[in-house]
């Protein structure tokens, strides 16, 4: 379908329970986002009716209370919560809501599920990286979409956010959509698919670089529904540049359900211009992702964020004057890839993980290892090399074992306890799995070591090799 064409069709129908939550979500995204919006709510000297009415939000008036009340509920006492929470389920919006966002998030999980990497050291590695992950730097537990294949199609960003945790430099350059690009392009899909299969549907076109600045970002796309069989998620900063290329995603995410695009709001009145260019139901299926001062959420400061003191100290003093909350604990890194980053317009091709910021991931990622490819071939033998020499299914029998530095070790009775920034983890069972964490903490003993001792000390040899190799498995022990 043509851009032109894609830009004259009207909203998309959707079924009526659908509508309604296409409108609760316009209102959540007002309350987290709009503070004129928010204040008019808290204030309760506007009726509903016209509160909603205003917004163009097409809901029942008697059912908006639990909603308008959200954002101060979030500074409220736990008794005050439990009581929100109780209306909230009782309310028939909420129970919209809730039904939908339940269903929503079931269907994600049961999409990420299947994402998971066919070669067996590969599988092993990302499953003891995401674990990591989600204990020092980002803390999503249920749900969280974590790329095996970030592919950049431009070098730099048009952009240039001052806060962008990622730091690209200026737009120098796209990669186009030539006969000898496309060549290439699917092979590097090809070689992926062909080490890791279903682990590279959770691949994305993007990463320190925004996809409109690609104009051939469909043709790239639909070679990947080709190969990958998904259609890749979409994060743009630029949704109002073009509308019509905005609308052209949109239908593309219509025809690919599983897929779930964000844009990401950089101001106010950017807010303000989307909800005024695009219909609560043409984004049903997007995340506005807050980025500006005045929004209830705030955005990870690393990267670009942390060498502008000045301005993060201005929108801490603007966000204290004006009473916006803060969150109590904030993620580390905005950093989702854990594999393969590919800029295809210079060649470079890193081996990453999500990483807390530091002098060592001042980004939010740790680079494992880095090369660079001119053909397919050579794309391949970088994958295949860093498959072997950085994921390990099993510990080595002289591997130094050791807990990761900022995890907090307690002994227990029956086993062990460490507890992380986003998380508390613990193996227990018997006395021997107490002996096991000690051996682990004193930092000092190879796996053959632990295991002997462990042996020695009267637990079976199966069950002390199983009970290494679990906490190794886990994601607690370090690696390089």
């Amino acid at each position: 379908m043509l851009r032109a064409e894609v830009e004259a069709l009207p909203a998309p129908a959707v079924a009526p329970e659908m509508r309604e939550c296409a409108h609760i979500k316009r209102l959540l995204e007002l309350l987290e986002g709009d503070p004129d919006f928010r204040a008019r709510a808290a204030a309760g000297t506007t009726p509903y009716a016209q509160l909603a009415a205003d917004a163009g939000l097409d809901l029942p008036a008697a059912d908006l209370a639990p909603f308008f009340q959200a954002p101060e509920v979030a500074r409220s006492p736990l008794e005050a919560q439990q009581e929100w929470r109780e209306a909230f389920a009782a309310n028939p919006l909420g129970q919209v809501w809730t039904a939908w966002a339940a269903e929503d998030t079931a269907r994600l999980k049961a999409f990420i599920s299947g994402l998971v990497p066919t070669h067996p050291r590969a599988r092993a590695w990302r499953a003891r990286r995401l674990a990591r992950a989600r204990s020092d730097a980002v803390g999503l537990e249920d749900v969280g979409y974590f790329p095996l294949l970030a592919f950049e199609l431009s070098e730099g960003c048009s952009v240039q956010c001052w806060f962008c945790a990622l730091d690209p430099g200026r737009l120098a350059g796209v990669f186009a959509y030539t006969a000898e690009n496309r060549r290439l392009w699917r092979e590097v899909l090809g070689h992926a698919w062909a080490l890791f299969g279903a682990g590279c549907r959770s691949a994305m076109c993007y990463h320190g670089t925004d996809p409109a600045d690609n104009p051939d970002y469909f043709r790239f796309q639909e070679d990947v529904v080709d190969i990958f069989g998904v259609l890749p998620q979409v994060t743009t900063s630029q949704p109002l540049r073009d509308p019509a290329w905005t609308r052209t995603l949109l239908d593309m995410q219509r025809q690919h359900p599983d897929s779930h695009h964000r844009f990401s709001v950089l101001s106010l009145g950017m807010l303000r211009r989307i909800h005024q260019a695009f219909s609560p139901e043409e984004l049903l299926q997007v995340s506005l992702v807050m980025q500006h001062k005045e929004a209830l959420g705030r955005r990870v400061e690393c990267g670009r964020a942390a060498s502008r003191p000045d301005r993060l100290a201005a929108e801490a003093g603007y966000r204290q004057a004006q009473g916006v909350p803060e969150a109590i604990e904030r993620q580390t890194t905005c950093e989702c890839t854990c594999g393969y980053l590919v800029n295809m317009v210079s060649g470079r091709i890193q081996l990453i993980r999500p990483a807390t910021p530091s002098a060592r991931a001042p980004r939010g990622f740790e680079t494992l290892a880095e090369g660079c490819f001119r053909d397919g071939q050579e794309f391949r033998a970088f994958l295949e090399r860093t498959v072997a020499d950085h994921m390990p299914e099993h510990l080595g029998p002289d591997q130094a074992v050791r807990f990761w530095d900022d995890v907090r070790y307690e002994r227990l009775p029956d086993g062990f306890a460490l507890t992380s920034r986003f998380r508390v983890q613990t193996l227990r069972g018997n006395a021997h799995l107490g002996r096991l964490g000690d051996l682990i903490h004193a930092g000092s003993h190879t796996t053959s070591q632990i295991t002997d001792a462990l042996i020695e000390a009267g637990m079976p040899v199966l069950d002390a090799v199983a009970a290494l190799d679990r906490a190794y498995q886990s994601g607690v022990l370090a690696e390089g």
